[in-house]
């Protein structure tokens, strides 16, 4: 009788570890894909503006907001030798806060990446902010983003063009 309980205790706890490892596998496959689902609220380049010879052609960005979305750091990648152009239409709706490059970041594969911060200034107002850069003598608009302040609190909401 003792036999028959230890066979079956032995071949349950044979079960739960199997049941255990399987919910390992399936947490660690969460914990690694998560970082690649868009945490980070980055926006691909949809690669329709820009020369086809563009080596700059596509521009990752990134929108990373405070709590309380009352302001938003915006991230592109550095280019090489270029200078990213800034432009806020109509002025006064948005404040720029902070405009600076960082030199290293793992994210855009150690070319660093230039940082604008917004807050709104004039609640239930719109505001044109577009992003681009010289090449060749022209011009290359990289985003274009529609950026809303709120009337109750300020908050700001992005939508891209």
């Amino acid at each position: 009788m003792n036999q028959i309980v230890e066979k079956h205790k032995s071949g349950l706890k044979g079960v739960l570890m199997k049941k255990s490892a399987v919910l390992f596998i399936i947490l660690i496959f969460i914990f690694i894909s998560v970082p690649f689902s868009g945490c980070l609220s980055v926006i691909e380049d949809s690669g329709l503006t820009g020369d086809k010879n563009d080596p700059y052609n596509v521009a990752p960005m990134q929108k990373l907001y405070n709590r309380e979305h009352t302001n938003v750091q915006i991230r592109l990648r550095e280019i090489p030798e270029q200078r990213w152009s800034v432009g806020v239409e109509p002025s006064g709706v948005l404040l720029m806060t902070d405009n600076a490059y960082v030199p290293d970041d793992y994210i855009f594969n150690e070319q660093g990446y230039h940082k604008w911060v917004f807050h709104g200034a004039q609640p239930g107002r719109n505001a044109t902010v577009t992003f681009s850069y010289d090449y060749n003598g022209t011009t290359v608009t990289k985003h274009t983003l529609t950026v809303y302040v709120d009337e109750t609190d300020m908050s700001l909401r992005i939508y891209e063009k």
